[in-house]
């Protein structure tokens, strides 16, 4: 029996079925895709189905909002069996063959796989477990809907430091905050673009509404895996905003993190962009002075007590500074400065609120 691909429409069994009959072919908006998807949020031409030694393969061709396997995000060509769910960006689809007899079959991911003779009909069926606010989650990066806000850092005396920023979203039905999209932008694969995005948004528009005090932007953990885009990315931000002091904060709790600090003040090279720490817990703090000499800052939530603050205190010594996190109560920047906490941010220092331009 021939092997012979068809396209039917997400849920609709009943809906029209467009056969492929030749591989490779292209999946995307454009009229001169083999599979024509007219859909929101997927590119003009979005993946390619081919032959390759294992089976059918499934290869994304640079779209903006990526193609998924299983939930996952591909990079590289994937093999795609019955069974498997599909999205194009944030539509989704299962692949299904038919019997001999020309009956359709739809299988469980758990039931097997086709055999080498079976016929491959089509997409159908709604998978499970994929991110509820998707479409808007794409939407509002591909429109860049993002809210920049600050909250400042200030010492015990109340002297301004300088200002944490993030990004909300902005838009209308996704409500959500730098920790709630960050989580849709890890079960999405789009970690690395967000936090991108918010550093040079946040640092835009904190530009134009006439900050000049230090700027505290984050990096993502999955950014420290491709160091080469991160430091480039960074030494672009610094030479268009000379005048802004960029502090760039890296998350302590990855593998290997003195190698990639290291690596990446070398790469950073005169830039002048300082690094904070954060992210080191009670079991952290103890061995934090490995890592002390290529921080300028170290990152400590109150929740760790004012002991914690003077152990890392006593293994960085005096270059590297202690930023507490998450001060609520006034009383407390007494005990932590004592401690050897040199700024603060939190409820007691400063609100949160949107970055407002002149």
């Amino acid at each position: 029996m021939t092997q012979q691909l068809y396209y039917l429409q997400a849920g609709d069994s009943s809906g029209p079925r467009y056969p492929i009959d030749r591989l490779p072919c292209e999946v995307g908006r454009s009229s001169r895709c083999t599979l024509p998807l007219d859909f929101d949020r997927i590119s003009r031409q979005h993946a390619r189905f081919e032959n390759g030694p294992d089976g059918l393969l499934l290869v994304d061709l640079g779209s903006t909002n990526g193609t998924f396997v299983n939930h996952e995000r591909i990079s590289a060509p994937t093999v795609v069996q019955v069974g498997d769910s599909i999205h194009f960006a944030n539509h989704a689809f299962s692949l299904e063959y038919s019997q001999p007899s020309g009956s359709t079959l739809r299988m469980e991911q758990n039931e097997g796989r086709q055999g080498a003779r079976d016929t491959i009909i089509g997409f159908t069926a709604q998978p499970t477990g994929f991110p509820v606010q998707a479409p808007e989650f794409f939407d509002m990066l591909n429109d860049e809907q993002i809210v920049a806000l600050k909250q400042p850092i200030s010492t015990a005396g109340g002297m301004r430091h300088g200002f944490a920023v993030r990004g909300r979203s902005g838009h209308p039905q996704l409500d959500a905050d730098s920790i709630k999209l960050f989580s849709l932008a890890e079960q999405l694969g789009e970690e690395v673009r967000l936090a991108e995005m918010i550093r040079r948004i946040c640092i835009e528009q904190a530009d134009r509404a006439g900050i000049r005090s230090s700027l505290f932007i984050e990096a993502h953990p999955m950014e420290l895996e491709e160091l080469d885009v991160l430091a480039d990315d960074l030494r672009d931000l610094a030479r268009r905003y000379r005048h802004l002091p960029l502090v760039l904060e890296v998350p302590l709790a990855v593998p290997s993190i003195e190698d990639a600090l290291r690596s990446l003040r070398s790469q950073l090279g005169s830039s002048e962009i300082e690094l904070s720490g954060y992210g080191a817990g009670p079991d952290m703090v103890s061995s934090i002075d490995a890592v002390g000499e290529l921080l300028d800052y170290v990152q400590l939530p109150a929740s760790l007590g004012s002991d914690a603050v003077g152990e890392a205190s006593s293994a960085l010594g005096r270059r590297t500074r202690i930023v507490v996190e998450a001060v609520d109560h006034e009383e407390w920047l007494k005990v932590f400065s004592e401690a050897g906490a040199a700024f603060f941010r939190g409820s007691a220092v400063g609100p949160t609120e949107p970055i407002v331009e002149d």
